[in-house]
């Protein structure tokens, strides 16, 4: 069925924008708002109830995969999706006991081996989910960094940057931020990115389109925008570094808050 990422799919958007064709896990019903069970130990009301349920509902949906598939072929994907979803229900008022049961469900659907799929979700409900070219073992990563996306050609944009027309030219390591409002009706984020594991630290290149015609040439085949720190609401918006470390911790300001994007 067409329908599901981090959550429901609604009008060519989504809420966490995933857009899962071949993930059957949920179907539109059972994602819809009023499908949403009644949960006392989520401590919220309104939209934030709503969102956090969601979040939780979609969390159980990937582990529920996760237990009845094992180790298949999707098994890291479904571990990533679930780990996003909980990570950040947990972000939500609930009782102590729901808050205890969820955070046991995130331990164990947190993958170690992770390097290229991060999120966080700030204080006032944005939610923001980053995806990094892995620079080791990064063909296994190929799928799910495609399905976190919702694109099809999202890994072979990213491996673009990594085969400049000429030895001279400068090869860029990519990384696509997605940021969603889920309590709110804000429309763009101005934010900050920036990877400091390696000591000092890393930021993206400003304008590389303008400084790199081979960028502004991938971009317009892949109908890219250029990269910009102000990202749209439910979309992917590109960030280029020259270099981050093999296992990259990356940072996020956003509203004066700064966030951890974890893996």
């Amino acid at each position: 069925m067409v329908a599901v990422g981090l959550a429901l799919l609604v009008g060519g958007a989504a809420f966490f924008m995933f857009n899962l064709e071949k993930n059957d896990s949920v179907s539109p019903e059972q994602s819809s708002a009023e499908s949403l069970k009644v949960n006392v130990n989520i401590h919220e009301e309104g939209k934030r109830y709503t969102a956090a349920a969601k979040l939780m509902q979609q969390g159980d949906a990937y582990l529920a995969r996760i237990m009845s598939d094992g180790e298949g072929e999707d098994a890291f994907t479904n571990h990533v999706l679930a780990e996003i979803n909980y990570r950040a229900f947990l972000s939500f008022q609930m009782s102590e006991s729901l808050r205890m049961e969820y955070g046991e469900r995130l331990r164990g659907t947190e993958t170690g081996d992770n390097c290229s799929i991060y999120s966080a979700i700030s204080k006032d409900g944005v939610h923001f989910i980053a995806v990094a070219y892995p620079q080791y073992d990064s063909d296994s990563y190929e799928p799910t960094i495609n399905i976190v996306t919702g694109n099809n050609k999202e890994y072979e944009f990213f491996k673009r940057f990594l085969e400049p027309p000429g030895m001279a030219d400068s090869i860029y390591y990519a990384v696509d931020l997605y940021a969603e409002d889920l309590i709110g009706d804000r429309k763009e984020f101005e934010v900050e990115l920036w990877e400091p594991s390696a000591g000092a630290a890393d930021y993206p290149v400003e304008h590389p389109e303008q400084l790199d015609s081979n960028v502004d040439t991938i971009l317009k085949e892949y109908s890219r925008a250029a990269p910009s720190n102000l990202v749209q609401n439910k979309k992917w918006n590109l960030f280029l570094f020259h270099s981050y470390a093999a296992r990259p911790v990356f940072v996020l300001r956003y509203n004066g808050e700064v966030l951890e994007l974890k893996g």
